[in-house]
């Protein structure tokens, strides 16, 4: 197995290199014109054995196990003619001159438009990857938007982000141009344009930020100029959230412009470029104003607080929904589900409203028992042979598939467990795979270096930069933790349901936390007999939920909690079927819904 980079054709790379090195690019650099030649387009982490190519999008890493994807853009074919001067009269119209036209090489075609069931000649917005041809977007004069089948979603004008440390990002491509116009030529577009404030699984439409994260990775600016509609302050919302609020700034346009062009064709390019330097950076660290928040207050205002992730468990859900930006707790006795049950919470969200995880927990023996685990979960029959009822191959490979997309397992090298590097990775696929979600199980598996703070004052600390992450990348992190005290109850061996407050680090757990869950056993006196309660125990805004408990039953066979529904809880389900296992198993809801009725236990 190679272990060099010079094995792969790279060369010049200095070991023990904190950072990024750059250098000339093994597939590209020797094709390109005689003065491109010694350009250094590579991008080199020696650290992590990775690299990636500005012009070609080349990437790849020393090690055969990656645990991403890679991108591999492919050319194109067109057909293109030269513009036509009605073309250039239209580009005119909305004061984009010839010159800016050509030199991003916007051609015409004649294609079909499957919405309009019919041929017709189509401007084409041409995606370039150095010199390579890897996307079309079509529009024609009536406004209909198609792209080119088997593109690569990737940024328009990309190749004018090589060798920048600034950016500006908007909502379409006649607003990259009239950036361009206004002198500003380093405006890219997002490919398929805002994102409907209603629309929960919105992953794949932002394929280009995974494409695209190199470029994006030594930015010190970037300039969020996407639309002031409903779909535009959702897409810059989830741009910033992906690349890092701190480096992202806000673009405002005039109060009777909506966009970019707008504002170039009503007042010209100064007054566009001015839209630039007057633009306000992400509210500042611990200083907020009412005025930074409008767009975000009028939107509240129109349209209400919107609903927060249901898991389909009809009684839970009555109780607690889940949202970005929070930090919930969940504490239990040891050996009474926390971890099982967190991985149920995890599945369901994936499934019912894809989002996907990021998940720390290293008590998992390995993650391929880990993986056993969530094959389970999801399948609903049991993983290895000598169980009755074994799930097929073909069963676990779609559950593997399935987790490979929604789930990251974080586990660092060396058994280094430092909060640190478990949030770097967190960042790092917030921007890479958007997760939605964040669990480290347990607390008292990470390194803690208290210092010369008391217990309470760390654990305060650490729990506000917990909070403080999951606010800044918008993402729902649940921390789970072991009660230090466990009482009995009065003249019997079982034990008390804990709370919050029973945590080592006393009231901070309790105070901080957003939303507090306990996950408890019930046993009976002769502990023969059994069932799960999840205790909702606190939850800080009305409108995410309530406090309460949620009974379960719990099938050993395939680990899955089961909630006994009555009809009620039945139709939520089903009206998330049809959602939940697009392109999966149908048996994966079918399956979790049929048993909420059987009598089973531990």
């Amino acid at each position: 197995m190679a272990q060099n980079f010079e094995d792969f054709g790279i060369y010049g790379i200095q070991s023990g290199y904190v950072g990024e090195q750059r250098t000339t690019c093994p597939k590209c650099s020797s094709t390109r014109q005689s003065s491109h030649k010694n350009i250094k387009c590579l991008s080199v982490n020696a650290d992590k054995g990775t690299w990636f190519c500005h012009h070609c999008g080349h990437s790849g890493g020393l090690f055969e196990k990656q645990n991403f994807r890679r991108f591999e853009p492919k050319p194109v074919k067109s057909n293109a003619l030269t513009p036509t001067e009605k073309v250039y009269q239209w580009f005119e119209s909305r004061k984009i001159p010839k010159e800016v036209v050509d030199r991003n090489r916007i051609t015409i075609e004649k294609v079909f438009l499957s919405q309009l069931e019919k041929e017709d000649t189509c401007i084409c917005f041409n995606y370039f990857l150095g010199d390579m041809l890897v996307n079309i977007k079509y529009r024609n004069p009536q406004k209909v938007f198609q792209q080119v089948k088997s593109g690569s979603k990737v940024f328009y004008k990309l190749n004018d982000l090589e060798n920048q440390t600034e950016a500006i990002i908007t909502e379409g491509e006649v607003d990259a141009l009239s950036f361009e116009v206004a002198g500003l030529i380093n405006a890219v577009s997002v490919p398929d344009g805002g994102i409907n404030p209603e629309v929960r699984q919105i992953q794949t439409k932002l394929d280009y930020l995974d494409n695209c994260s190199e470029y994006f990775k030594n930015m010190h600016r970037i300039y969020l100029a996407t639309d002031s509609d409903a779909p535009g302050i959702r897409l810059r919302e989830e741009l910033a959230r992906r690349l890092g609020k701190t480096r992202c700034w806000i673009v405002r346009y005039p109060k009777d412009c909506k966009d970019a062009n707008e504002v170039l064709v009503k007042y010209g390019k100064a007054k566009l470029k001015e839209c630039i330097e007057k633009s306000e950076l992400y509210p500042i660290e611990g200083i907020h104003y009412a005025n930074d928040r409008r767009d975000e207050l009028k939107d509240l205002y129109d349209n209400g607080f919107p609903n927060g992730a249901k898991t389909g468990y009809s009684n839970l859900d009555e109780l607690i929904t889940f949202f970005g930006s929070q930090l919930t707790i969940v504490t239990g006795i040891p050996s009474h589900g926390k971890s099982n049950f967190m991985d149920q919470l995890m599945l369901k969200l994936a499934i019912n409203h894809n989002w996907s995880w990021g998940i720390f927990s290293p008590e998992n023996a390995t993650i391929e028992i880990h993986l056993l685990r969530l094959c389970e979960i999801l399948v609903g029959k049991p993983f290895l042979k000598d169980y009755n009822g074994r799930m097929s191959f073909d069963e676990m490979e779609g559950a593997r598939d399935f987790i490979n997309e929604h789930t990251f397992f974080i586990l660092p090298d060396n058994e280094e467990y430092r909060l640190e590097r478990i949030l770097e990775a967190a960042s790092g696929l917030v921007l890479k795979h958007g997760i939605k979600g964040l669990i480290l199980d347990p607390w008292n598996t990470l390194e803690h270096q208290y210092g010369n703070d008391s217990e309470t004052i760390y654990t305060g600390k650490v729990l506000n930069q917990l909070k403080y992450f999951a606010r800044i990348h918008d993402i729902h992190l649940i921390l789970v933790a072991h009660p230090r005290k466990m009482a009995r109850k009065k003249d019997s061996k079982l034990f008390e349901v804990p709370t919050l407050y029973d945590i080592s680090g006393s009231a901070n757990w309790f105070n901080i936390a957003d939303n507090g869950m306990v996950v408890y056993r019930q046993f009976s006196e002769d502990f023969t007999e059994s069932y799960p309660i999840v205790y909702i125990q606190k939850v800080k805004h009305k409108f995410i939920g309530k406090t309460g408990f949620a009974k379960f039953d719990f099938d050993v066979s395939c680990q899955r909690y089961i909630e006994k529904a009555g009809k009620q809880g039945r139709n939520e389900l089903e009206n998330h079927v049809e959602l939940c296992t697009a392109g999966y198993p149908s048996s994966w809801m079918t399956e979790w819904e049929n048993r909420n009725d059987e009598d089973v236990g531990f």
